[in-house]
């Protein structure tokens, strides 16, 4: 998967994402009540600048990671598709789809280093 590749604009998929953030943002702000006793508050004791430094870093390692470690099945998906004559949106592909959801659900379930 190479970082220059050009997307295609975006089709209709099955569903919102920020349906799914919004449930991870809500589960993430009970883990960190859970964890440290409080929500996250303004001056309290911590640099926030350093934090949040630090976790994008972390989320750059974590999204290489990702593409490096799904993207050749991208790519053979695609590849199949492009085979098959078919498109990412077209309704013939539900099994593969399948496949690719069933995926993001195990590393999902994969946990975290939190």
């Amino acid at each position: 998967m190479s970082i220059d590749k050009h997307e295609p604009d975006p089709v209709k998929g099955t569903k919102p994402v920020y349906e799914d953030v919004l449930a991870d943002f809500n589960a993430r702000i009970e883990m960190g009540v859970k964890k440290y006793g409080t929500h996250l508050e303004f001056f309290n004791g911590r640099n926030p600048a350093v934090d949040a430094y630090q976790e994008v870093f972390d989320a750059l390692l974590y999204t290489r990671q990702t593409m490096f470690q799904y993207g050749f099945l991208i790519e053979f998906i695609e590849s199949v598709i492009e085979e098959l004559g078919m498109e990412w949106h077209d309704e013939r592909w539900g099994m593969l789809r399948s496949v690719w959801e069933g995926l993001g659900k195990k590393a999902g379930k994969s946990g975290t280093n939190d």
